[in-house]
């Protein structure tokens, strides 16, 4: 019998603290400054996620505590016939305990009651403990996406396209974003229309993929109303080329496992 087996129970929503500093902890900014989770105010969100998983069996959050302490968590997410693990963590002070195995096990066993054929979830190619620990709990990969964050102030000079919005919209929109720290809003570049999330005051984020001039989004972005915005955040099916302002990339595996 693994321990803590008797300390795992649904979340609460007076986790959200605890929950949100945990994924601090666990991912620190080499993984938030991609999400949403990179404002303070996502601790809400999560609040909200719970809320909503406790209504729905699309969504789920499940804890471990032990004597008061969080030890870690996971939030589960229905996608038709597969379960998506959208986050697992930790605490430092759990580590090498067990908790990590038995939130995993308990995600799967989840996945296998609510009739899910497979599990799936996403990890950073760099971080090789997780990739190696996921592929020995019997993942396999099935495909990447690669994520890149890009500094707008290398493109708030020069010509390009123009970003074009309703202007009634983009208010909307950075009204949602005070409230709940992100929010998103429809525009277009060169006629192509576009998704694009505000993060935190400082961050654009291309929410849907395209396939068209990432320079002319960076471009269109940094010579807009919303251009004194410092990061831009962009997540393509295929590599991502070297680009000025480029400051990170990172390649996300999506790894799935098979329950029948």
């Amino acid at each position: 019998m693994l321990p803590f087996c008797d300390k795992i129970r649904p979340a609460h929503i007076d986790d959200a603290q605890l929950i949100y500093s945990l994924l601090q902890e666990a991912f620190g900014e080499s993984y938030l400054k991609f999400t949403i989770y990179q404002t303070p105010k996502a601790e809400k969100y999560i609040g909200e996620l719970i809320h909503r998983g406790q209504q729905s069996d699309s969504l789920s959050t499940y804890v471990v505590e032990d004597t008061g302490l969080l030890l870690g968590f996971y939030l589960a997410i229905r996608r038709s016939e597969e379960l998506f693990l959208n986050f697992i963590a930790t605490s430092m002070q759990a580590r090498g305990q067990g908790v990590g195995r038995l939130l995993l096990l308990h995600f799967e066993f989840a996945a296998r009651k609510r009739g899910c054929l497979k599990t799936g979830l996403e990890v950073f190619k760099s971080n090789c403990k997780a990739v190696d620990w996921y592929r020995r709990a019997g993942y396999c990969l099935s495909s990447c996406r690669y994520h890149a964050r890009i500094n707008i102030k290398a493109y708030r000079s020069g010509h390009g396209p123009n970003l074009d919005f309703r202007q009634p919209e983009l208010e909307q929109a950075l009204i949602r974003e005070e409230n709940a720290g992100f929010s998103n809003f429809h525009c277009s570049v060169a006629g192509k229309r576009i998704l694009l999330g505000l993060i935190g005051g400082d961050v654009c984020n291309v929410l849907e993929p395209i396939d068209f001039s990432l320079i002319d989004v960076a471009k269109a972005i940094g010579r807009s109303v919303i251009g004194s915005r410092a990061w831009l955040l962009v997540h393509m099916a295929e590599p991502i080329n070297e680009y000025d302002g480029l400051e990170s990339v990172e390649t996300a595996l999506y790894m799935n496992k098979n329950l029948l």
